[in-house]
């Protein structure tokens, strides 16, 4: 373990790709047709630093991507450009949105000869430049601060597979047929906060881990961060432009944000609240 100050290093970066494209996470094709909210990557820097010379090192960065495939071409994007920065203590983490793009061909049929279209080839080429320049802003950005943390819990992502009295469990199954038994798996409502703080102690960042993937709409055809784009924005609000979020889906499993059960009680409960909220305005 290190003991000595602590250097703390944030960026931020827009990923929304400048051209149309797939998107991944359904087996058929879907072409963007614009934009609900921006895909973002944020990157956070940490070094530890001791009297003695010794230091140790975290580097995270979060993406508003489907999964991490990319790693590769980021790293050799990296070489250099970072002096002192072991890219071996590099982590990613992809809020796993259905709304953004692949960066591999070969799974979906992309449109030929279109002008507008970005293939997945170039856009993880443009996005690797664009993943590059936030490590290296983050590193550069290091200054004295400190860390804190916290837990809580939400209720967010719930199991989607539906069991039956047959032994069978499907995903997104019917839970209001005569043989449905149950969900088939128990929920993780837990979130874990680590947060940045700048030397005068003031919040600087933070990192949420989630056991849900971003999925609220899993088919739209526009590019969106899901819900972590409301969360970014509740965030600013409430805390101000500069405080940085990291987003983390933690394992998840078979979670996700859908409801499976009680959708007319969650439908009530939201009515009830919106004409509590228009009293309040009045």
């Amino acid at each position: 373990m290190i003991k000595g100050t602590l250097h703390i290093g944030w960026s931020r970066v827009e990923i929304t790709p400048p051209k149309k494209t797939l998107l991944q996470g359904q087996f058929h094709a879907r072409i963007s047709k614009g934009i609900i909210s921006p895909l973002t990557a944020t990157a956070l820097t940490m070094e530890a630093r001791a009297p003695d010379g010794a230091a140790e090192q975290a580097v995270f960065l979060s993406c508003d991507m489907p999964a991490e495939s990319f790693k590769a071409d980021l790293v050799e994007k990296l070489q250099g450009r970072c002096p002192g920065l072991d890219l071996k203590k590099l982590t990613i983490n992809c809020t796993h949105t259905h709304t953004a793009p692949p960066v591999k061909s070969g799974f979906y049929e992309e449109p030929k000869n279109d002008p507008d279209f970005m293939t997945p080839d170039a856009y993880r080429s443009w996005l690797t430049d664009r993943l590059a320049g936030a490590v290296t802003a983050a590193w550069k950005d290091r200054k004295p601060g400190s860390i804190s943390r916290g837990f809580g819990y939400a209720v967010v992502g719930r199991c989607r597979r539906s069991t039956y009295a047959d032994g069978s469990a499907r995903m997104y199954g019917q839970t209001h047929q005569a043989d449905f038994r149950g969900i088939e798996a128990c929920d993780d409502h837990a979130v874990n906060f680590l947060f940045t703080h700048d030397p005068a102690g003031a919040l600087s960042g933070m990192i949420i881990n989630l056991a849900c993937p971003s999925q609220c709409d899993e088919q739209a055809y526009e590019f969106s961060s899901d819900f972590w784009h409301d969360v970014r924005k509740l965030i600013a609000r409430r805390f101000g432009q500069g405080v940085q979020l990291l987003p983390q889906c933690a394992p998840a499993g078979d979670a996700s944000p859908h409801l499976m059960l009680d959708q007319k009680e969650e439908k009530d409960l939201r009515a009830q609240a919106r004409i509590e909220a228009d009293l309040r305005r009045r």
